[in-house]
């Protein structure tokens, strides 16, 4: 990764490991994470329990988790950022006035919107 500082929020798009350790490292130096999965569990390759209890301690310690949702887009209008992600129950749109740090799955460098 390429970050010259720390961001005070970063969005992680996908919740398996490297998703999880990415964002639980941003979470302990500081930054406010929000996961996006699409699944509605956290590392579906593994025993649900474990799925469940990592869910659980995360957001114990203040990281937001959003399941069984699907990043849609994001864009910029002056100095308003939109995220967007959409699940069966709706869409959810969040608006930001820092940039934020876009982690998509399988890409190891962020994307600033």
């Amino acid at each position: 990764m390429d970050l010259k500082s720390l961001p005070e929020h970063l969005i992680v798009i996908g919740a398996g490991y490297i998703g999880l350790e990415l964002g639980q490292l941003f979470h302990d130096f500081g930054s406010r994470v929000t996961l996006i999965q699409r699944g509605e569990l956290l590392l579906r390759s593994y025993d649900p329990e474990i799925g469940e209890c990592i869910s659980s301690i995360l957001q114990s310690r203040g990281m937001d988790i959003v399941m069984g949702a699907t990043f849609v887009n994001a864009e910029q209008s002056g100095t308003t950022r939109r995220l967007a992600s959409e699940s069966d129950r709706a869409t959810t749109e969040r608006r930001h006035r820092q940039p934020v740090p876009l982690l998509p799955p399988r890409l190891r460098s962020p994307c600033h919107i």
